[in-house]
């Protein structure tokens, strides 16, 4: 018997999940939402800028960008609109 004349003797087998056991699936992988700190440094990094750089650029102080990217304050909304038009990204809060 070659392959072109192998039968299958058996059916798939389909697993079906209840909605129950799907919404605990969704809850337990939803995409958790990533720190406005890790945004701002990934955005930046990815611009290739250093964090002197970035805030010599939005003429803030170093340590107010540092201090953003370590999740100890946020900019207001016209910093991050800077922030955004010169990295080329859409980060929020």
């Amino acid at each position: 018997m070659n392959d072109d004349e192998y039968e299958q003797d058996w059916e798939p087998v389909v697993w079906k999940k209840t909605k129950e056991e799907l919404q605990q699936f969704s809850d337990k992988h939803a995409k958790e939402e990533i720190p406005f700190s890790r945004k701002l440094s990934n955005a930046r990094q990815r611009a290739q800028m250093t964090q002197n750089k970035l805030s010599q650029a939005l003429g803030i102080k170093l340590r107010d960008l540092e201090s953003y990217e370590e999740g100890k304050s946020v900019p207001e909304n016209n910093v991050i609109a800077r922030i955004n038009k010169l990295l080329n990204s859409n980060i929020s809060v």
